[in-house]
């Protein structure tokens, strides 16, 4: 072979090793899949990708290898700067297209790219940093490609379960657009509302200030601004999908970079893939951490952009390894923008603090005060956003212990006494199966208290903000169950210390070692999926025979039955492994005894609940894409939200008035003609949200009285209580 054989041998394989190849055909995949399957027109696609790239992805870059800079004067990957980097700029937008609005002038967010360029080289100049632009640096180093390749095929399949169960079920198209989830006028409402008021207002109700978590309707507000796209086009097709997707990437870049080891990003996606455990049957309470609810309710799926950053900032700031004054103004608009993203996020991660602070302070008997630094600035940001966010507004929130368990108790009545409200007994049953089965995948997270992990800061900070999330979703009551979003946010958090929890116990990994583990482990967790398949066989509502304490076993736990154990064994193990270190001719047995029975344990757990996501993969991957669905409703229209040319309507009024026109309407209520409905349901927006003008009363559903100046109402259900 000659040199120029072997040089170009050599540009080939390094090519093929390289993540270049991987990430050009996820987005390839996902181009084609959201045009086929959601009708979006490949231009729309494209010019939205542009966008993430040049208003979030580079003006976040810029901002986080500034505030990252100590670390990259030694080593910097591309790769790492960009996924986190996107988090950085989701978080950027809020303040700058917010400026921007309350100048009167959203059209000013277009040159946002050039003076975040502009600001970041006066900055690098400012501070003799050298680095900004540079895209590789001399101690880089490469991922493996099976693990560039791994994470490429979780991406991939995040891609087709979009394409199976949004883009194919809710195309943007005429028939789809006509009869939509009825809380999506008023998600597009918002939109409409941010595009053109500051401070944000109620469209629907005339004199209604918008106190909302709102920042994933600014964030597609903007982007409809930068690109011209049509806002129902990006709030159904490309908003949250493209984001979810770069918060995969920069959770797995997270993984690793706190750790250290590669293996720790693929193993994070798989968890995301299958969460949350045995939670996924649709007899039981929750919902999957990537679920349809990440489109249908914005907030969810934007919030874990700021939710990830926040994490990875906190832990960096308690292990010490990240200081200076942008990474402090870094983290306090990061919390800000958490509470603005999605109200439940900021209180779980609040309470991870203080007790991480406390606790270490009173263990170490000196003052944590990076620890009550972050714990105060948290405090400050959550006062003050939400006040800005929410005024003195509770959102119907009150305090009502294992409320959640109520709907499974109206789904089988049998569970519940003479009056129709489940007794304490069955309450406690429940909430404490449910709790074990959240905590299937996430037992890794114990791992992180041996080697006197319970007196890091870190550690309690990851441990106490799960907590938080986990008791406040089973302490309180929302309309419509929605303290259900108090565990949904720390899924993610619950993930990331499970595999933080799990790299403290393991030994270095080699070929041989993951593939005897992940072989084991994996066995486990099918065996698991398949026994407990057979055991617990889900029954029609209302159709469970037996005694109550039957019924409890068949419900919930059954498939918990073994998790206790599993959760036991773990903890005999992680006993016996720090006795050990208090014995060191002990210490290196137990430790791989540890190492091995550990993730065995923890991914056979998993393995109980791993039956609906694989048949959701095959569904995903298997089933042939599906043409746009004609909606629920029959084919004549005459129960469809939106009737004929009633959009076409509403864009002709949006076209022929000018934006401070205030209209009246006479429709208030959704499907006036429903015989079946026997009472005004006043979720009726969306003549407002397509005309994106102000409405003097079109519905009034979600608008607090407090809000508007009248007394608060106890336990109000924003959904019934009267105009």
């Amino acid at each position: 072979m000659t040199r120029a054989e072997r040089a170009m041998t050599s540009r080939w394989r390094n090519l093929l090793a390289s993540g270049w190849i991987p990430t050009l055909l996820v987005a390839g995949e996902a181009v084609w899949l959201v045009h086929y399957a959601a009708h979006v027109h490949v231009v729309d696609v494209l010019m939205f990708l542009g966008y993430l790239a040049g208003w979030i992805v580079l003006p976040g870059t810029l901002a986080w290898r500034l505030t990252d800079r100590v670390r990259h004067a030694t080593s910097r990957s591309l790769s790492e700067d960009v996924a986190i980097g996107a988090l950085v700029g989701y978080v950027l937008e809020f303040p700058v297209y917010m400026g921007c609005l309350a100048l009167g002038e959203p059209h000013l967010y277009l040159g946002w790219p050039i003076l975040a360029v502009a600001l970041a080289g006066a900055a690098a100049k400012a501070t003799g940093y050298r680095g900004l632009w540079r895209l590789r640096s001399p101690s880089d180093t490469r991922l493996s490609p099976a693990t560039s390749w791994s994470m490429a095929l979780a991406l991939a399949y995040v891609v087709l379960w979009f394409t199976h169960n949004v883009w194919s079920v809710t195309p943007v198209s005429g028939l789809s657009l006509q009869n939509p989830y009825q809380d999506e006028p008023y998600q597009l409402s918002l939109v409409a509302s941010l595009r053109h008021f500051f401070p944000a207002k109620v469209l629907f109700v005339d004199g209604a200030p918008l106190k909302y978590h709102y920042l994933a309707h600014l964030h597609l507000a903007a982007s409809s601004w930068v690109t011209g796209i049509e806002p129902m086009v990006i709030l159904r097709a490309l908003g949250i999908p493209f984001l979810f997707l770069l918060v995969m990437l920069a959770a797995a870049r997270v993984a690793m970079r706190l750790t250290g080891a590669s293996w720790t990003g693929p193993a994070l996606l798989a968890g995301i893939l299958v969460a949350p455990f045995n939670q996924s049957a649709p007899r039981n309470i929750g919902f999957g951490l990537l679920d349809t609810h990440l489109v249908v309710s914005p907030s969810a799926g934007f919030a874990f952009a700021p939710i990830l950053l926040g994490l990875l900032l906190c832990i960096e700031f308690l292990r010490r390894t990240q200081s200076g004054l942008p990474a402090w103004c870094l983290v306090g608009l990061t919390f800000v923008t958490m509470l603005g993203a999605k109200s439940a996020s900021l209180p779980t991660l609040l309470v991870g603090l203080w007790v991480a602070a406390l606790a270490t302070t009173f263990l170490q008997r000196r003052p944590n005060r990076v620890g009550l630094a972050l714990a105060l600035v948290a405090t400050v940001a959550f006062v003050a956003g939400k006040q800005f966010f929410f005024g003195s507004s509770m959102q119907g929130l009150y305090f009502d212990p294992f409320a959640i368990t109520d709907p499974l108790i109206r789904r089988y009545p049998s569970l519940a006494d003479a009056s129709g409200a489940g007794v304490l007994g069955v309450h406690i049953s429940l909430a404490i199966g449910f709790l074990v089965g959240y905590l299937s995948l996430g037992a890794g997270v114990l791992a992180l208290l041996v080697r006197a992990g319970w007196r890091q800061p870190d550690t309690l900070f990851l441990i106490f903000t799960c907590a938080a999330g986990l008791g406040a979703g089973f302490a309180f009551n929302q309309q419509g169950n929605s303290q259900v979003w108090f565990i949904y946010v720390v899924m993610l958090t619950l993930l990331l210390g499970a595999v933080l929890g799990l790299h403290r116990v393991l030994p270095p990994m080699n070929t041989k070692t993951t593939a005897v583990l992940v072989l084991t482990a994996t066995g486990g967790a099918l065996a698991a999926t398949a026994i407990f398949r057979e055991l617990v066989t889900p029954a029609p509502a209302g159709r469970l025979g037996g005694t109550v304490f039957e019924q409890l076993l068949r419900v919930a736990l059954v498939p918990n039955l073994a998790l206790v154990l599993i959760g036991l064994a773990v903890a005999m193990t992680l006993t016996v492994g720090w006795r050990s270190s208090r014995r060191p001719e002990f210490t290196a047995p137990f430790r791989s005894v540890g190492a091995a029975l550990i993730p065995i344990l923890v991914l056979s757990a998993a393995g109980v609940g791993l039956y609906y996501p694989l048949r959701q993969a095959r569904s995903a991957v298997l089933t042939p894409l599906q043409a746009a669905k004609i909606p629920r409703k029959a084919d004549t229209g005459a129960h469809w939200l939106i009737g004929p040319q009633g959009i076409q309507a509403a864009t002709w009024l949006k076209r022929h008035s000018r934006v401070d026109d205030l209209v009246a309407t006479n429709a208030h209520c959704n499907y006036p003609t429903d015989s079946v409905a026997r009472h005004c349901r006043t979720q009726n927006f969306w003549m407002a949200a397509y005309s994106e003008r102000q409405f003097l009363v079109e519905g009034w559903a979600y608008v607090t009285w407090v809000s508007v100046s009248f007394l608060s109402v106890s336990n109000e259900n924003l959904t019934t209580t009267p105009f």
